[in-house]
């Protein structure tokens, strides 16, 4: 069989119906690694939403001492053009 590669093929040559039969071991599995696929997209947006959280009050926070040392005028206008 190694080595002997059919173009096209039944999908009952590739899976058997073994593979198809629901155990609980695979229904199991399967909300297994979907609670855990849940939790760690979760995990990501939270990490993700803290990063850019944390650098949009860094840069408003240099943004505000910024305009703090500039004239009033300079102030305006970098109110208006930000």
């Amino acid at each position: 069989m190694r080595g002997n590669f059919k173009a096209s093929y039944r999908l009952n040559d590739a899976i058997t119906k073994d593979e198809w039969t629901i155990t609980p071991h695979s229904l199991y599995q399967s909300i297994e690694y979907f609670t855990l696929n849940t939790m760690m997209t979760t995990l990501l947006s939270v990490v993700v939403f803290e990063a850019s959280y944390d650098a949009m009050k860094f840069f408003f926070n240099l943004d505000v001492a910024v305009s703090q040392k500039l004239k009033p005028k300079y102030k305006t206008f970098l109110v208006m053009h930000l």
